[in-house]
């Protein structure tokens, strides 16, 4: 207990973290089998590209490459499962357990944040919404890049503040930089962070701050446009994202057609028709030049009708989180009449928690200019969840920035009560003059 940090020696905090972990505990022996995996980003058919490439003989016939596997899309989180996928067999016990893990970090990440500008006890409300958000639980049992992504969006926010303190240190610039290294890798808003990084920070340190993600990430952009035979930013199914947004099959009033199964079946089966189904360099430009012919096609034919898809896609990701009701709605093993409780408890939860978030955020928004912590945090936010607007909206893309989220509600409610408060005491020292 001594060695930890100052900010983690609090007896509620020890308590909450237990709380929490014990509560994660309980919940990966419930769900010992996964009961909804995120199949539609393909992460499991990826790792079954690269198991099957390993254990292929040379001219057999398998994958041609399985960098174009892991590439397909978030390449860092489709490696690790890979990985676990390789080790394991079924990757989805390790899974839960490190993005188990990864929640019980970001939720003390989110304390050390707060508890630099707020009161202890409010940083704690901050920590604890994180640890026991019923979507960041949800999440955590899924093959989904999000609580990955949300732990190092914590850390980054975490670093970014210590680096404001003391902006000429050397290690505080390099962990700004390994905070950020990973993201552009496990999301297409993550590349938006790398600017918004180099805005709140000086030029000076640019080199340790963006340096590394920059220094990663340009070789495997230039060997991913490439392979497409197109400018593409990393991952290899950024075309057909977009086309997702974009094609004859988006029906009016969605924004994409991640919300509808059999459209988007069918388009995919159409593409796959055309170019093959195998992980081949081959398949994968045809693809991806299919999918950008349906985009422009779409687009030119109806450009007001693309702003208004991109509108919804806008208004999906900001929407109470949907993925837990919507897993407890297709699962129908706990009976109709309870999957309805849990629904209900779970909508009970949720739209207060999220509209109080979104009440918080427009605060933050108001006071952007009274603080460059929020500056960032904002900042950050905006940049993370910019790219629905092209391709998909869904609130899974929003949750990773969670930690931002719960931050600047809270520092922007603290920036109008320090705000608030002199102006009630100036308020009071000016009655006596002007009652005389």
């Amino acid at each position: 207990m001594a060695s930890l940090p100052l900010a983690f020696r609090w007896r509620p905090l020890a308590i909450g973290f237990g709380v929490a972990a014990v509560l994660r505990v309980v919940l990966f022996v419930i769900f010992a089998e996964p009961a909804a995996l995120s199949a539609d980003e393909g992460y499991l058919a990826a790792a079954d590209g690269v198991v099957q490439w390993l254990g292929s003989a040379p001219g057999s016939g398998g994958v041609e490459n399985p960098l174009l596997a892991l590439f397909w899309h978030n390449p860092a989180y489709s490696a690790l499962v890979a990985l676990f996928a390789l080790v394991f067999g079924d990757p989805w016990a390790a899974l839960a357990v490190v993005q188990s893990v990864c929640g019980l970090v970001s939720g003390l990440l989110v304390f050390a944040l707060l508890s630099r500008s707020v009161s202890r006890p409010f940083a704690l409300a901050g920590a604890a919404c994180l640890w026991l958000h019923p979507s960041v639980l949800f999440f955590e049992h899924q093959v989904s890049s999000v609580s990955l992504s949300t732990v190092l969006c914590a850390a980054l926010a975490y670093t970014t503040s210590r680096l404001a303190d003391d902006p000429q240190s050397a290690p505080l610039q390099w962990r700004v930089g390994l905070a950020l290294l990973p993201l552009p890798w496990l999301g297409s808003g993550g590349l938006l962070l790398v600017p918004v990084v180099a805005a709140v920070t000086s030029r000076n340190a640019w080199l340790r701050c963006i340096g590394p993600a920059v220094a990663l990430w340009m070789p495997a952009m230039v060997f991913a446009s490439l392979w497409l035979g197109m400018l593409t930013p990393l991952s290899l199914d950024a075309p057909t994202r977009v086309a997702l947004g974009n094609n004859p099959l988006v029906r009016v009033g969605q924004g994409s057609l991640l919300g509808n199964p059999e459209a988007s079946s069918a388009f995919r089966s159409a593409i796959e028709e055309k170019c093959g189904r195998d992980w081949s360099r081959a398949q994968l430009r045809c693809g991806a030049r299919s999918a950008r012919r349906v985009v422009t096609a779409t687009v030119a034919s109806n450009p007001s009708a693309a702003v208004r898809r991109a509108v919804f896609r806008v208004l999906q990701t900001w929407v109470p989180d949907r993925g837990l009701a919507d897993s407890l709605q297709s699962s129908g093993r706990e009976g109709e009449g309870r999957s309805r409780l849990w629904r209900l408890i779970v909508a009970l939860l949720l739209t207060p928690l999220h509209l109080g978030l979104l009440a918080g955020l427009a605060v933050a928004i108001l006071n952007v200019r009274r603080s460059p912590q929020l500056r960032f945090l904002l900042l950050a936010i905006f940049a993370w969840t910019l790219p629905v607007v092209f391709s998909v909206g869904a609130t899974s893309l929003r949750q990773a920035a969670l930690p931002w989220l719960l931050s600047a509600s809270l520092l922007g409610l603290k920036v109008v009560g320090r705000r608030s408060g002199p102006e009630r005491r100036g308020g009071a020292a000016e009655e006596p003059s002007s009652a005389l």
